[in-house]
């Protein structure tokens, strides 16, 4: 299996909030990339890091030659060609910006998709821009498809404002592009909100196929009433016979409850 997503970022305010740097990362096989990131710093609207801070939403890029992406060489010599930007914040205060960059290998199958708010119809998501690989016929049904609250994996997330999981694309009736998808051999969805105001909702949807997965595992964890511990709540997982375990963890135990504690984004090497 080759993952869909080849590199992931975290972008970090430095103490005086004038400029951001990279806090934790994954490469994969990129060394060169990895080596040639290690020591940027973007500046508030700098790069993409800053302009995603700057315009406090999530900002999505298929053509890195005509955009503010920085290390435009360096991704094209990487074999890198679309890069998405999620800002985290506490408030108007900004934690993090998580990068995602994606390759350009030939039957790359999958899908990342960022929907927003329509400000002309306040009960409705529309496609703010998305990445599609190989899926020329599943990209053009998505470009002309809306979802009011509640309704399809985008909706759904928005209207419950947490993330879902769709298993099991061929039973779905949530995935209301189910025949689409599986015909071009999506079979998991994932869905994640980003809600920073009543103007600025978003849904971070991740199609994933069999050949090429968005993650090989994926896990949602909820907090109980009195928010004393966090539990699994549901997750899926592409490698055959994998154990999910139901623990329950406290605020800054591991990398969930650190997560949890400090509301940043985290990754683990071990």
């Amino acid at each position: 299996m080759k993952p869909f997503i080849k590199v992931i970022e975290i972008w970090t305010p430095t103490q005086d909030r004038k400029s951001l740097t990279l806090a934790d990362s994954y490469y994969g096989d990129y060394a060169e990339f990895n080596q040639h990131s290690q020591n940027i710093t973007f500046n508030y609207d700098e790069g993409l890091p800053g302009t995603a801070w700057a315009q406090s939403a999530p900002l999505v890029i298929t053509d890195l030659d005509h955009s503010c992406f920085v290390r435009k060489e360096a991704a094209k010599y990487a074999g890198i060609n679309c890069a998405i930007a999620l800002p985290v914040f506490a408030g108007q205060f900004l934690l993090s910006v998580i990068v995602l960059l994606c390759g350009d290998e030939e039957q790359l199958a999958g899908a990342i998709e960022v929907w927003e708010k329509n400000p002309e119809k306040r009960n409705e998501l529309r496609l703010l821009d998305g990445y599609y690989g190989s899926l020329e016929k599943f990209e053009w049904v998505s470009r002309r498809i809306s979802f009011p609250k509640g309704s399809g994996l985008p909706g759904t997330v928005w209207d419950y404002r947490i993330p879902q999981i769709v298993a099991d694309m061929s039973s779905s009736e949530t995935f209301l592009r189910a025949s689409n998808a599986q015909f071009e051999g999506i079979t998991t969805a994932f869905g994640i909100p980003f809600l920073y105001d009543a103007q600025r909702e978003y849904v971070l949807t991740l199609l994933s196929a069999k050949g090429t997965p968005i993650a090989r595992r994926f896990e949602i964890w909820l907090p109980d009433r009195e928010h004393h511990f966090v539990s699994l709540y549901t997750g899926h997982s592409e490698i055959p016979h994998d154990v999910f375990s139901f623990q329950e963890i406290e605020k800054g135990q591991g990398l969930v409850g650190q997560v949890w504690l400090t509301g940043c984004p985290a990754i683990s090497h071990d």
